[in-house]
């Protein structure tokens, strides 16, 4: 019969779907790809920068930095805890980072070394200049602030240093010269055509955006950046980031798919959800995550012999996750195929098999529930609802954004609560909205809950 998944079977039996339905009639597949273009697929290794004194001026400075915390004459704890470990540069140092953090959150403050980790990462895919960008918004607004200690003018003096240093003469990055060649041929030869170029940072999207507008034979495509605006901060440590459109870009979407816009870069809030018929290049660049984003982000590329590129420096993990991502859309493709004979041609055996996935499943997820209910105890005081007692949340599992506004970060309290949107209460500057009321989800109680 073929191979077959207990993870697929589970999701059929979550979903109560006794059948799998695809096109498979010879006519009905012929009408079919008169409305999907499957994209030509192919992975650009780049070879990397083959001098980079940039990196090499920013590593030094990471260096000092840590010796001057190893040196530290006043705080043992600075001269523990606070010293660089050897990811910086790359993404691993930004996780290293949130969770130091969140170890020192009595400090409220921006790690300035983190503003350096990002113009680094901007730097290994984008241009100096881009780099620098980000480290003078940072630093101009650091100095404005008088130097209160020793560190604070020692850092100072390193990012001048750093600014009086030139860097005219290093070749220009490899990885952009590559995308130059694609958006040429593929988009500025092609009046009609539009493409999507997807990376990891919001940073990344809004450089590639100053690249592509400021290069000539670039610029006639008008790049725009489409990115989930953040609204972010901090308190014990932990970050929220609330994920939402800017209502200017609503416009942009209009304007790509009018050809105002010819580009747009984006992060991964444009990976799934935008239809535009006229997109014929989407790029991946330096930036894969699962086969399933891969579907989505592919599906993007709607328009007649449309492409597909994964651009990434050579010998570089994020090729051989993507031709990972490839192998396990081909296995889920077999895995589908087989489990849908299946259900077909044995309905009595699937349906039997049915009912004990969806048995044993209801059996693991009332067990967990009850392992939940034993380590409540140890986790923190109950929020109960007022009127008939149903649990809520624990107070650890509420945090605080901006000093005021509270979230529960459970995702088993989406059970319990009941959203009812309105009109927002408050909105902040960069665009978050707060509003709505909560009720209890008991459904013999659903009264309101808070004050």
């Amino acid at each position: 019969m073929g191979p077959r998944s207990r993870s697929y079977e589970e999701i059929m039996a979550s979903m109560d779907a006794k059948f799998i339905c695809t096109v498979k009639k010879p006519d009905t597949i012929i009408e079919f790809k008169l409305f999907v273009n499957p994209p030509v697929e192919e992975l650009l290794p780049v070879p990397g920068r083959a001098v980079d004194c940039f990196k090499n001026a920013v590593e030094e400075m990471a260096k000092r930095i840590d010796t001057h915390m190893a040196t530290h004459r006043e705080d043992e704890f600075i001269k523990a805890m606070c010293r660089f470990p050897p990811t910086f540069g790359t993404v691993k140092y930004l996780q290293w980072n949130a969770e130091f953090v969140k170890n020192i959150a009595k400090v409220r403050s921006k790690d300035i070394r983190r503003v350096y980790n990002k113009a680094l990462m901007v730097h290994s895919d984008a241009r100096i200049r881009d780099a620098l960008v980000i480290l003078e918004e940072f630093m101009e607004d650091y100095r404005v602030v008088s130097a209160k200690h020793p560190t604070d003018a020692f850092l100072m003096a390193l990012y001048d240093d750093l600014r009086e240093e030139t860097f005219d003469t290093e070749p220009e990055n490899p990885k952009l010269l590559k995308l130059e060649q694609i958006l040429s041929r593929v988009l500025c030869e092609d009046k009609n055509g539009r493409g999507i170029i997807f990376v990891r940072t919001r940073e990344l999207a809004q450089a590639l955006v100053r690249w592509v507008n400021e290069t000539d034979g670039l610029n006639i495509l008008n790049a725009s950046d489409f990115v989930g605006q953040s609204a972010s901060d901090s308190v014990g440590g932990m970050q929220f980031k609330l994920l939402l459109f800017r209502d200017d870009q609503k416009d942009v979407l209009q304007y790509f798919k009018d050809g105002q816009h010819r580009l747009f870069i984006a992060t991964s809030v444009a990976e799934e959800g935008l239809d535009i018929s006229k997109c014929n290049l989407v790029i991946r660049y330096e930036h894969v995550t699962n086969e399933i984003v891969r579907l989505q982000s592919r599906g993007r590329a709607r328009a007649e012999n449309s492409l597909y590129f994964v651009i990434a420096e050579k010998d570089s993990w994020i090729l051989a996750k993507e031709e990972k991502n490839h192998q396990c859309e081909e296995l889920m493709n077999q895995i589908v195929s087989h489990l849908q004979v299946f259900t077909e041609d044995y309905a009595n055996i699937w349906e039997r098999e049915l009912l004990e996935i969806q048995e044993r499943m209801k059996q693991e997820e009332e067990k967990q529930a009850e392992e939940r209910e034993l380590n409540m105890a140890a986790r923190g005081a109950r929020f109960e609802c007022f009127n008939c007692s149903s649990f809520i949340c624990l107070s650890d599992d509420i945090r605080v954004i901006k000093y005021a506004h509270h979230v529960i970060i459970d995702e088993e309290a989406k059970r319990r609560l009941t959203l009812k949107r309105g009109a927002p209460n408050f909105i902040e500057p960069e665009g978050a909205q707060y509003g709505g009321i909560l009720y209890c989800a008991n459904e013999e109680c659903q009264r309101e809950l808070g004050s």
